[in-house]
């Protein structure tokens, strides 16, 4: 009875070792971060404190996920299963809002709600999209943001607008986020050009 089931065990062993191998191997999981640059012009818009809120992203947009849509089927919205960003899209935004105006000067202190300031004004934005577009063998990057700027002192409406950057891109994944880096970076240079004129009115 032993023998048998040893020689039942001897002849498994290749095939399982076979079955084993036949599984397909997995594509590599890849993870981007954005990294928008520096304004190019540094000028103060606002005198006292600004606190950027986190982003707010809706559904998919607050995922990890990098959502991408065609031209062919535009109001379905579909993740990638292996690209990711590094962090959810509304605390990546904020980060890079924080860093360019911290960069450009844009208020006297640009801070976090972690800091646990009083705030002279308040920075709140929303992610409309942020999705890759795919047109047969074409491809870009969109951002749509929502950014409002506050008074938090007597809680008056300074500034709140809608902007969208189109941005084209290759056929690979890097050269999309690096189109998402442009959109996110011509929105802000916008942003602030906005502001200036609200404060100058």
């Amino acid at each position: 009875m032993k023998s048998s089931w040893l020689r039942a065990l001897v002849l498994l062993t290749p095939m399982l070792v076979l079955v084993g191998c036949a599984q397909p191997k997995l594509p590599q999981e890849n993870y981007y971060r954005l990294a928008v640059a520096d304004p190019a012009d540094s000028e103060k818009v606002l005198d006292g404190s600004l606190v950027v809120e986190p982003f707010i992203g809706n559904g998919l947009t607050s995922e990890r996920s990098l959502l991408y849509s065609t031209t062919t089927a535009p109001l379905k919205v579909q993740q990638y299963h292996y690209h990711y960003w590094i962090d959810p899209p509304p605390q990546m935004i904020q980060d890079q809002v924080v860093a360019y105006l911290r960069s450009g000067g844009t208020a006297a202190k640009v801070v976090t709600p972690e800091m646990r300031l009083l705030p002279d004004y308040a920075l709140t934005g929303r992610i409309k999209r942020l999705e890759r577009i795919v047109d047969g063998s074409q491809f870009k990057a969109v951002v749509e943001l929502e950014i409002g700027i506050s008074d938090a002192r007597d809680n008056s409406l300074v500034l709140l607008e809608t902007y969208v950057a189109e941005e084209p891109a290759g056929k690979d994944m890097a050269s999309t986020v690096e189109a998402f880096n442009r959109g996110v970076a011509k929105i802000l240079e916008r942003f602030v050009a906005d502001l200036t004129g609200a404060q100058g009115a």
